[in-house]
């Protein structure tokens, strides 16, 4: 029979055991023909030994397991005292302590619900890779490089913050299998960041999202970010938001309930900073002169680019076909594909440069736009 200490020993006599089964595996035979008071009395007298023998044994592992001290740093000195009272009332009511944080079960915070803001932001990438252009790929990646290592909890052996970012850059976020094996010390980032990264609940908060806020508004380096750069964050901050509100992790976007004005973009053009049509024309004639083949090639995507205001990406996709270009007057581009530069790891094909339908358009049909007769006699074949 295993006894135990804690439980009455007039229980278990109700419950069907022996008084003289009892005594007999406490005292050995000897006490069996006692009167039962007398027995009852002998075995209250050990079970109150036995007991005050276990609460010694338990105090003493408790003080083997107990972790060191823990401590906790307040603003004033009535906060810690109302920290202290607590955790006194919490030992007087005999709760039980946490071994890890050393707090009462009571005043643990509850275990966040829902993805950490890493796995959220992973998942978010995946679900746009496929029907994203490589450059709005990197755009997602490039507010993501800010934003999760902005978004973590205060836990030890914080790592480089470069290493952090080319973890994120060259591996977590993007697909399985473009992912490279990581050095050391970048395997050891990523691994703290799974840890410190914040769950993505917290964003509910409004200082957990003005935490995010002030991080889209700086550079890496720590200087002001230009805003046409927080623009562009604060959009793909929002966006994933919006995908949190699909999956029901918030009722709402939280983002729309903040008051939070963006620096403003500089949208007056200096006129000292733009060529006049002379200066124009002299640049265009002086680049044919740059290497043995390229000069040409130069030369129309630049007057594709001044006469017809085409993008870079554009005038590099352009070919004959799509122009009708008469002696004088204004002309005719019908853009039918461009061919923007992003870096290979954003590309589908692995190049830095992807011939791409411009814009949203996915109908075939080409967009319009209009020259000067000027860039006429300018070659666009840039095969």
């Amino acid at each position: 029979m295993l006894l135990d200490p804690r439980q009455p020993y007039r229980q278990l006599l109700d419950g069907g055991a022996q008084l003289g089964d009892l005594t007999r595996e406490i005292f050995g035979g000897g006490v069996v023909d006692v009167a039962d008071e007398h027995a009852l009395a002998l075995l209250a007298d050990h079970q109150a030994l036995v007991a005050r023998d276990a609460d010694r044994h338990l105090h003493h592992r408790q003080r083997r397991v107990v972790p060191k001290p823990k401590s906790k740093t307040f603003r004033t000195k009535s906060l810690a005292d109302s920290f202290l009272s607590d955790l006194r009332q919490a030992a007087k009511q005999g709760e039980a302590f946490d071994l890890a944080t050393g707090l009462p079960l009571s005043m643990l915070e509850s275990e966040p619900s829902g993805p950490s803001f890493l796995a959220f932001a992973q998942s978010y990438v995946l679900r746009r890779w496929r029907t994203s252009a490589a450059r709005t790929r990197e755009t997602d990646a490039y507010a993501l490089l800010t934003l999760v290592p902005a978004l973590v909890a205060d836990v030890p052996g914080c790592p480089d913050a470069e290493d952090i970012r080319q973890a994120l850059r060259s591996h977590a976020l993007l697909p399985e299998d473009r992912r490279t094996k990581l050095p050391r010390e970048q395997a050891a980032a990523l691994a703290w960041l799974e840890k410190a990264s914040l769950p993505i609940s917290a964003l509910g908060e409004a200082a957990t999202l003005c935490l995010a806020l002030d991080a889209i508004a700086v550079t890496f380096e720590g200087k002001t970010a230009g805003a046409n750069t927080v623009r562009r964050k604060r959009a793909v901050l929002h966006h994933l938001l919006e995908q949190a509100v699909e999956q029901e992790l918030f009722m709402t976007n939280p983002l729309d309930e903040i008051k939070w004005t963006p620096p403003k973009a500089v949208t007056v053009v200096d006129p000292r900073t733009v060529v006049n049509p002379t200066q124009a024309r002299q640049l265009l004639d002086a680049v044919p002169k740059v290497g043995r083949k390229r000069g040409a090639r130069l030369k129309a995507l630049f007057a594709c680019v001044y006469y017809a205001a085409l993008r870079p990406e554009e005038a590099a996709d352009l070919r004959e076909k799509n122009c009708t270009l008469p002696e004088s007057g204004w002309g005719l581009i019908i853009l039918e594909r461009a061919r923007p530069q992003s870096t290979k790891r954003w590309t589908d094909s692995g190049e830095t440069h992807e011939s791409l339908t411009p814009g949203s358009r996915t109908d075939g049909r080409g967009t319009a736009t209009s020259t000067h007769a000027r860039s006429g006699g300018v070659s666009v074949d840039n095969t």
